[in-house]
């Protein structure tokens, strides 16, 4: 049995899954991982890679596979927001 990760074992998942990640200065990762509680190691991964498709998933939204297709990563990139979290939290 593993245990769930402790408050400051949450952070540090959070910043190693966030590492290489632009995040919102909204991001405030105490707070975050204090909702993240009873989340697993794996969990808190999910939930980090599905928060940071939310900007993505803005950006194409109503948009043709012709036009996604020709948008740069640049055009894609967009910092990860609180708000990213709370969604991917509830999925």
């Amino acid at each position: 049995y593993i245990p769930l990760p402790g408050l400051d074992e949450r952070k540090d998942l959070l910043k190693i899954n966030l590492k290489e990640v632009e995040v919102s200065s909204d991001l405030e990762m105490t707070n975050l991982a204090n909702k993240l509680e009873g989340h697993s190691g794996d969990d808190i991964t999910n939930v980090c890679r599905d928060a940071s498709m939310n900007g993505m998933r803005r950006k194409i939204a109503g948009k043709r596979p012709e036009e996604i297709k020709n948008m740069s990563s640049e055009d894609m990139a967009e910092p990860i927001t609180m708000d990213d979290f709370l969604q991917a939290t509830r999925r």
